[in-house]
């Protein structure tokens, strides 16, 4: 005599940790889920999926009867359950790195700690030193070119410890020549770097029935300041007469 078939059933039990995990289907019918979401009985050859949330500085690996799952997005499915069902998570703390911000021309060095895959973020005051404009942050690599590419604090994700570069450049200021009433044409505009001399043109202005005596710092001045072809060093725009 034979009895009345009953449907083979697996139990599915979620584990618990530094993440969530829930069930959130089951298949076909007959497979149940429980209100919690922490457990289903599956029948024979059935399905079911399930997410895994790592909570935040963790990451996650999952397993089940030993064997490695692929997620999409957060979520694993199992299909073709013909046995007992072990799932497995293992977690690791995801490591954090450090982002040191440092300005070579200013001595000005802080550190910032990063979680590994996360974005640095940008300091909310830009360094400063008299007579140079701050022009951004840069890698090495980036900072030791001319017009390197500034750092992404948007874009870039940090993988491993850092270090950025604050680039300093010094500011320009324009020398102009005025005549004053000598004839011809004025010698063109020159451009100072701060912090360095730069030679004054060498042109000479004429007058007829005047001597030039060299080139002032105001149009009433009565004594010259420089001479053509001095070395001129001070910071900031002027005009010369």
């Amino acid at each position: 005599v034979i009895g009345p078939v009953t449907e083979k059933t697996f139990t599915v039990m979620m584990p618990t940790g530094h993440f969530d995990a829930e069930i959130t289907a089951a298949t076909p019918a007959g497979s149940t889920v429980a209100t919690d979401k922490k457990s289903a009985s599956i029948v024979y050859g059935g399905s079911y999926t399930f997410t895994v949330t790592p909570d935040p500085g963790y990451d996650v690996a999952v397993y089940v009867n030993g064997a490695k799952l692929t997620a999409t997005g957060n979520s694993y499915t199992v299909t073709s359950v013909t046995g007992p069902q072990r799932v497995e998570v293992v977690e690791s703390a995801i490591p954090n790195y450090n982002v040191t911000f440092t300005v070579p021309l200013s001595g000005q060095t802080f550190t910032q700690s990063v979680t590994r895959g996360g974005n640095a973020s940008k300091p909310g005051v830009d360094p400063e030193r008299e007579g140079y404009t701050f022009a951004g942050w840069y890698t090495e690599t980036e900072y030791k070119k001319e017009n390197g590419t500034q750092f992404s604090f948007t874009t870039e994700k940090i993988t491993e410890d850092t270090v950025l570069y604050g680039k300093l450049t010094p500011k320009t200021y324009k020398i102009q020549y005025n005549l004053n009433g000598a004839s011809g044409t004025a010698p063109a505009d020159q451009l100072k770097t701060h912090g360095l001399a730069v030679q004054l043109s060498t042109d000479v202005p004429t007058r007829e029935g005047y001597t030039f005596l060299g080139w002032g710092t105001t149009a009433t001045a009565t004594a010259a300041s420089y001479q053509p072809g001095d070395m001129y060093s001070v910071d900031g725009n002027i005009t010369l007469y």
